[in-house]
């Protein structure tokens, strides 16, 4: 009778997280996470260093720093990094979910279909956070993204290519590893449902280094609302849609 309810409250706490197979524990979705970061940042590095050598080559004059600044806003240069971080994180994502046996990737990081119907809704409540967000603006000076942004969107080449970029690369390695990978095996471990999205969220959003503290808890809690949409849904597809449309949305306002 003990084992009996044993199994079966290991049934209730598979059925929380939407899943029936078990993914890697805590301390191992830890360590495979930092390698994932470490080989996307990695990937990214690597891409910046070829064009500050090929800076160098063309002009061993020019400063090693005002190289690196002039990159900061080239646009095919940022996007190609962006590009190839994404598919490097994927792949040793790939790796990490293929080494774990008897669950198949779609089931480990829940890339499934969604309904019109729910992706409608949450559209609707992404325009609502969005909405708030724009409230708020009223009240708190934000960093200013066109800034940020504007020098990579300058010119049509590269404007498409980092389009690209953000609103395809980056949604897809993001969902697939913060409320895919992490969460699946935060959600998993006594941390339950609450710490993995708030455990991912946090991590998402310190990644974003390139932004001021105010865009920082604005991911924060944008990643909170992914992660409640990931737990209702069951499906990352749909958090990579959402990503995406939510990427369109603050692009629109810099082009």
């Amino acid at each position: 009778m003990e084992n009996s309810n044993s199994r079966a409250q290991d049934s209730a706490e598979r059925a929380l997280v939407g899943h029936s197979a078990r993914p890697w524990g805590f301390w191992a979705t830890i360590g495979f996470s930092c390698v994932i970061l470490l080989a996307y940042f990695a990937a990214a590095a690597a891409v910046i260093a070829v064009f500050v050598a090929l800076g160098f080559g063309q002009d061993s004059s020019r400063d090693s720093d005002e190289i690196v600044a002039a990159l900061m806003e080239n646009g095919f240069a940022i996007s190609l990094s962006m590009i190839v971080s994404a598919f490097v994180g994927l792949l040793i994502l790939w790796l990490a979910c293929v080494v774990r046996k008897n669950i198949k990737i779609a089931d480990y990081l829940a890339l499934k279909s969604f309904s019109l119907k729910a992706l409608l809704f949450w559209v609707g409540i992404l325009i609502l956070f969005n909405l708030i967000i724009v409230l708020l603006s009223y009240a708190i000076q934000f960093q200013d993204m066109a800034d940020l942004y504007w020098p990579l969107l300058d010119e049509t080449r590269n404007r498409y290519i980092f389009l690209f970029a953000a609103l395809v690369c980056a949604p897809v390695f993001e969902e697939a590893f913060f409320r895919g990978f992490l969460y699946r095996g935060l959600a998993e471990s006594k941390m339950g449902v609450p710490g993995a999205i708030v455990l991912s969220s946090f991590v998402w959003s310190i990644i974003h280094l390139q932004y001021n503290l105010d865009i920082l808890l604005i991911i924060f809690f944008l990643g909170v609302l992914f992660g409640l949409i990931r737990f209702h849904s069951g499906s990352v597809s749909l958090t990579m849609v959402l990503h995406a449309i939510h990427s369109a949305w603050s692009f629109a306002f810099i082009t």
